[in-house]
């Protein structure tokens, strides 16, 4: 599993370096799970990100797992059609954990790696 924690607004200014981080990534985890708990705001362009993440991770028969106690947010991901199975909600990063995993229909893995970005 690769966990991301962002914090900061995630919007269009900050999008295209997350996106580039992203697109780095070497790795084919199972898993990705993205922390945003300590994101106050979240626009359209955020939800791009997010979502082409998501389609990263199907393509490798990964899943994703977002961290997000923020309604409004979850609910603008929501409406732009990123819910389960696509991505997975906790309201902790601890319930995401827990929702990839199940996700993955196993129980036991920690995160491999941990990045984080701003």
């Amino acid at each position: 599993m690769l966990v991301f924690r962002l914090s900061g607004a995630f919007f269009f200014g900050a999008a295209a370096g997350v996106s580039a981080l992203f697109d780095r990534i070497a790795a084919r985890p199972r898993a990705y799970v993205l922390d945003l708990t300590a994101v106050p705001l979240l626009d359209s362009t955020a939800v791009t990100v997010v979502d082409g993440l998501a389609a990263k991770a199907r393509k490798q028969g990964a899943v994703v797992a977002i961290a997000l106690a923020d309604p409004e947010a979850r609910r603008l991901l929501l409406t732009q059609g990123l819910k389960p199975p696509r991505v997975y909600f906790g309201r902790t990063l601890d319930q995401a954990l827990v929702r990839a995993r199940r996700a993955l229909g196993r129980s036991g893995d920690q995160p491999d790696t941990d990045h984080e970005a701003a």
